[in-house]
């Protein structure tokens, strides 16, 4: 398997020296004989068998699954590996041809899966360019490269993953790209490479990806942070990430004062308006078991919240608005917007997939936009108004897309206080009436038929169920829209 430096990598290296989904140093069988005859002592014995430290040049071929060798304590020993070769191979997806440039460097995917895998840790040179078609790296893609002291990136790599350039020991400069997120152990062992390569619109960076921790960051953004958010938020996070010209999040367990189990939870905390994250994506903001957004913060930005996933979501009372798709395509297990906002726009919940099992709103709400509420999909199970009166128009309610036909259909539950019911009869539903017959001037869309025809037949089912239903029994505090017998 070893000939001329050359390491053949086929199906018969990984049936003997990986048979198992782990590298060798990680087998605990005991491995008795091999091909039939050969006595082996153990998975040491196995480890030993192969030169590891002599090997210049690594060859794949075969349909294998090389992740598991390049992963393994084994190929770590391959300290003066300079290049790779792929003479067939295919890696994780099928579709997916891994190659090699002229460089022997590893890449895999196409398009928008064009994947840099793996550089040489053995290759002399001093400075690498990655290639503009590079959408991503990998893991430990730059791993013990101690020759390295330039990288520059031509394309838009913006995540720099775990342990991506540790043991890099010659490493002083990353430039290009639009490097903004650093994960674990990213840069342990660079001992030329500080937290200045941290731009000031960071995404994230994990406690641990300088081995000096926070303290790497530059000085004038670990002031921002001291400044705007007491220390047990900074110094006890897993990681940070900066949402706003003055806001960060906070990520780290928490005991849940529930169940006193330790789970996942991001704070918002610092002033002003949370940035919209349409166009880029921080793992921590979008899957925790809690997300509270803290006092101080006074807007949620466009998509702030897309395609997240909390089971709670706590928004304190100095947010005053929420702009468009906050929330779209969210799975929240409950999502309670406070009476203080004063504004809503446009597809705050929807989409497909999503899914909201309560949805708390205050009447109190002063401006939403047309289909806030808008939902062709079932995004929500349960909504929940509150406040001591019920909404002084309505029309702008159902306009939002309260009780719309994906709602009906479903039978989306609609609880109101009943202590509105004796304000919310006839002439109540009238006054709706007459305001959605007056055309809206600020989208022509708005003003075509199919639009009144949706919201009138909206309020019609409203009415019919807050009159038609019978009086709560003594007691309930919440009437339901739809009762079973009308939805």
């Amino acid at each position: 398997m070893l000939k001329d430096k050359i390491l053949i990598v086929d199906e018969a290296f990984m049936e003997r020296y990986f048979p198992e989904k782990t590298g060798i140093l990680d087998l605990v069988r005991s491995v008795t004989h091999v091909d039939g005859s050969e006595f082996m002592d153990g998975p040491e014995a196995l480890r030993t068998e192969i030169p590891w430290a002599e090997i210049r040049q690594i060859s794949f071929v075969d349909d294998i699954d090389c992740s598991r060798f390049l992963k393994s304590p084994e190929f770590r020993l391959c300290g003066n590996v300079e290049s790779f070769e792929v003479k067939a191979g295919w890696y994780e997806r099928p579709i997916q041809l891994m190659d090699n440039d002229s460089e022997g460097v590893l890449f895999y995917g196409d398009g928008d899966y064009r994947t840099m895998l793996r550089y040489p840790q053995g290759k002399k040179a001093v400075s690498y360019t990655v290639p503009a078609d590079v959408k991503r790296v990998e893991i430990g893609c730059f791993r013990d490269a101690v020759s390295l002291e330039t990288v520059v990136f031509l394309s838009n790599v913006y995540y720099i993953p775990s342990e991506c350039f540790r043991g890099c020991s010659a490493l002083r400069s990353i430039s290009g790209g639009a490097l903004n997120s650093f994960a674990k152990r990213a840069f342990w062992g660079c001992e030329h490479i500080t937290g200045a390569i941290i731009p000031d619109r960071f995404l994230s960076v994990d406690r641990d990806a300088f081995e000096d921790g926070y303290d790497a960051l530059p000085d004038h953004l670990r002031e921002l942070i001291t400044s705007n958010n007491p220390p047990e938020n900074w110094e006890r996070a897993d990681e940070i990430g900066r949402c706003g010209d003055r806001a960060f999040w906070f990520f780290r367990k928490e005991p849940n004062p529930e169940t006193g189990e330790k789970t996942d939870v991001c704070r918002f905390c610092g002033t002003g308006e949370i940035w919209d994250y349409e166009e880029s994506y921080s793992g921590a903001i979008h899957w925790a078991d809690r997300a509270f957004i803290e006092r101080g913060i006074t807007s949620i930005g466009r998509n702030a919240f897309s395609g997240s996933n909390f089971n709670t979501v706590t928004i304190a009372d100095t947010v005053r608005a929420i702009h468009d798709g906050a929330f779209f395509e969210a799975v929240i297990e409950k999502l309670e917007i406070p009476g203080t906002v004063r504004y809503l726009g446009s597809d705050i919940i929807g989409g497909d997939p999503s899914g909201i099992n309560e949805l708390v709103l205050s009447a109190e709400i002063e401006e939403l936009s047309p289909e806030a509420l808008w939902s062709r999909t079932v995004s929500v199970t349960v909504v929940k108004l509150t406040g001591p009166e019920p909404p002084g128009d309505f029309a702008m309610w159902i306009r939002a897309g309260l009780a719309g036909p994906a709602w009906q259909e479903w039978s989306v539950k609609i609880l109101y206080p009943v202590s509105w019911k004796e304000k919310m009869d006839k002439d109540y539903f009238a006054r709706a009436r007459k305001v959605l017959d007056e055309p809206l001037s600020i989208n022509d869309k708005y003003s075509q038929p199919a639009y009144r025809d949706m919201w009138m037949d909206a309020l019609d089912f409203c009415e019919r169920c807050v009159l038609g239903g019978d009086d709560p029994e003594e007691g309930t505090e919440y009437g339901m829209i739809p009762e079973e017998r009308i939805g």
